[in-house]
């Protein structure tokens, strides 16, 4: 099975994360690489003022199992294993410290005595507290022992050493001083952030725990669940880089002459097309496909949660006009949105959502006769048959910026029905406006030109952008991934997390799993 199929099983219909133990390994064992690694081939003074020239020891070699090779801090196996219901991390390797004993005299180290420290069975076991997973300080089988070499009466008799005081300081090292540093060097606490590593989500209840079947995942949800962080900001990148600036609206009258219009009530007086926000193909949407994009941490998204973030509530919008010059009129624009439609790509790992939205406007035009009142000149409408007459899609992609793996939405189409105006009532004023034709055109003209190629654009945009921010929220902040994975360190990383990104979907239906690792990346 792979880590989808797997992580989905654990899911279900909630959230969950995986760490890797790579991950883990290298925040658990960062204090003991780094002290392995800082003291091979150096020589360390011991504390014994009274004797000339003085005792130190250095660490020549460190090999794993092989016994032959040196160790590769950086590709210890290590692996998760369950006990009585506690998960530990396991170092499958065991390391042979290999260090010589001697006395430093102008610099040069004259060793007398090889003191190996064989480690093994070491793991650390892993608490959830809170929002974080603890790393204990680590336990491990230490076996040391010692043999003279073949230089220790020669260097005893060149320095006139006691057999007696270099007997000592060989026991010292060998039961308690060397054993003693490896122990604190596995013994500091760590602690990978939930809240840190996947920003955007927060878990409920009881942190919950799971060993993938090779060992090499942990699995972590909340017995309640995850939802979305209420308070989480994506900081990545502002979404209007995901829609593209307003398209004017364009009206097109009827040609006709005003004597054919003989059915005032069925026959429209323009078409009209409402302008909109166009498309815009973001550039740093990962694209490619990526079904075997492992990586060492990630998160999976059920896709009824992808659903759910999509699935409303949609904004209702309502714009009033009006104008009361001598010739004055009012107005009134709705459009409604609808979810229509939920389309996902797991070859690319991204979804789609497609809504619905319809335009209706209603108005009046009217003359002020001063003392005579207001004179109603005619009543005008335009709407469309269906609900989702008009439909706008948008695409929801992992991209990478700023340092954060996140969800962007980018509108991907607007498209715009037939959208008809009709003037079911009209009260000629003779020299006012002369023909039906000049109402029509002044209706056209001031009322519904403003309308449809400026106001109801701009009000559409903004709304869209709001529906779009609501839904964009930060997966994993890839540079904290990186950080407890060692990246940084060990391989001079950066900051480029567009390598290291990866994003997989299983075949089956289930969910989507957005990862960030340096593994399967194509």
């Amino acid at each position: 099975m792979t880590i989808f199929d797997e992580i989905r099983d654990f899911g279900g219909e909630r959230y969950a994360v995986h760490i890797g133990a790579r991950s883990f390994s290298a925040h658990a064992l960062s204090s003991l690489v780094d002290a392995l690694s800082q003291s091979v081939g150096k020589s360390v003074q011991l504390l014994c003022p009274s004797v000339k020239p003085p005792y130190a020891v250095r660490l020549n070699l460190v090999t794993g199992n092989s016994e032959s090779e040196l160790v590769d801090f950086a590709k210890i196996e290590t692996q998760y294993s369950r006990e009585n219901g506690t998960v530990f991390l396991e170092v499958v390797d065991s390391l042979r410290l290999e260090f010589v004993l001697g006395v430093l005299d102008k610099g040069n180290l004259h060793a007398f005595s090889a003191i190996n420290l064989d480690l093994s069975h070491l793991k650390f076991q892993i608490e959830a507290s809170g929002e974080q997973l603890v790393c204990a300080p680590g336990e491990a089988k230490l076996n040391p022992s010692l043999c003279r070499l073949n230089a220790f009466d020669e260097v005893k008799s060149r320095h006139r050493l006691d057999p007696i005081e270099m007997a000592r300081v060989e026991g010292m090292l060998r039961y308690s001083g060397l054993v003693s540093a490896v122990r604190s060097s596995v013994a500091t606490l760590r602690a990978v952030d939930l809240r840190h590593l996947f920003p955007g989500i927060i878990f409920q209840g009881r942190i919950e725990l799971e060993i993938s079947s090779d060992k090499k995942q942990l699995f972590v949800t909340g017995s309640g669940g995850a939802t979305r962080r209420p308070e989480s900001r994506c900081e990545c990148a502002d979404v209007g880089d995901g829609i593209g600036p307003v398209n004017p609206g364009t009206i097109e009258p009827r040609t006709a002459n005003d004597s054919d219009q003989t059915d005032v009530e069925s026959a429209p007086v323009a078409r009209i097309e409402i302008g909109g926000p166009s498309r815009i193909k973001a550039d740093s949407v990962i694209g490619s496909k990526r079904l075997q994009g492992e990586g060492d941490n990630g998160l999976f998204m059920p896709v009824g949660m992808a659903k759910d973030l999509v699935d409303g509530p949609f904004p209702g919008i309502r714009l009033n006009f009006r104008d009361e010059g001598f010739v004055g009129w009012k107005a009134a624009a709705f459009i409604d949105f609808s979810f229509l439609d939920f389309e996902r790509q797991p070859k690319h790992g991204r979804f789609f959502v497609t809504l619905g939205f319809r335009v209706e406007i209603n108005g009046s035009l009217h003359v002020d006769l001063g003392k005579l009142g207001k004179i109603r000149v005619t009543t005008f409408s335009g709407g469309q048959k269906r609900p989702e007459s008009n439909t706008v899609k948008i695409g929801f992609h992992a991209m990478i910026r700023a340092g954060e793996l996140f969800l962007k939405p980018v509108l991907e189409e607007v498209s715009f029905g037939d959208f008809e105006v009709h003037m079911p009532f009209f009260r000629p004023l003779g020299t006012l406006f002369g023909t039906k034709g000049a109402v029509i055109g002044f209706i056209l003209d001031k009322i519904l030109g403003q309308l449809i190629a400026w106001q109801i654009p701009i009000r559409l945009e903004r709304e869209l952008r709001t529906y779009m921010a609501s839904a964009m929220f930060p997966v994993m902040d890839a540079y904290y991934s990186a950080q407890i994975e060692g990246i940084q360190k060990r391989r001079g990383w950066q900051g480029d997390i567009r390598k290291l990104a990866a994003l997989y979907n299983g075949r089956k239906e289930g969910g989507f799993l957005f990862s960030s690792g340096v593994r399967g990346v194509d």
